[in-house]
């Protein structure tokens, strides 16, 4: 099973992220291992893993990996300016 999140600004594409389950556990409280791809502009491609309580459902896993993509751009963002500045 995946779930997809698209990320737009007005109609603007500026992301997608596909994220499936890897253990296919329905307990709601049974802990699954996703695995996730985030495919940005200009093909920026991010992969990842994380482990999401089955019954917290949807919105807080596609959160938890935005939290992850979001981190991942800062952490770049920074390389990019400490680099400009050296």
């Amino acid at each position: 099973m995946s779930l997809f999140v698209r990320v737009r600004i007005n109609r603007q594409l500026i992301g997608n992220v596909e994220i499936t389950n890897e253990t296919h556990l329905t307990d709601l409280d049974s802990t699954n291992t996703y695995q996730w791809t985030f495919v940005g502009e200009h093909g920026r491609r991010l992969n990842g893993t994380i482990q999401h309580r089955y019954g917290d459902g949807a919105f807080v896993l596609s959160a938890a990996v935005m939290d992850e993509i979001a981190a991942r751009y800062r952490i770049a963002a920074a390389a990019r300016a400490q680099a400009r500045d050296a």
